[in-house]
């Protein structure tokens, strides 16, 4: 995976590939839970997650209107 900052916001983004060659974007964010009395508490670890989800320039980049 290559890493770099996303062009529309600034944030570091790592380039994988799918299983078909497609490439994605993705970003490190941390990993949350929600308890039974709707709390939110952070775990520690981190995950990967698309970049189209977060990115608030994404339409810009995604080749389809996401407004």
């Amino acid at each position: 995976m290559s890493s770099r900052p996303c062009t529309g916001c600034g944030r570091e983004i790592q380039w994988a590939k799918t299983e078909n060659g497609k490439a994605v974007p993705l970003e490190k964010v941390r990993e949350v839970y929600v308890d039974q009395k709707g709390v939110m508490h952070e775990t520690g670890d981190t995950v990967l997650v698309n970049h189209f989800k977060t990115c608030p320039k994404a339409n810009q980049f995604s080749g389809r209107n996401k407004a």
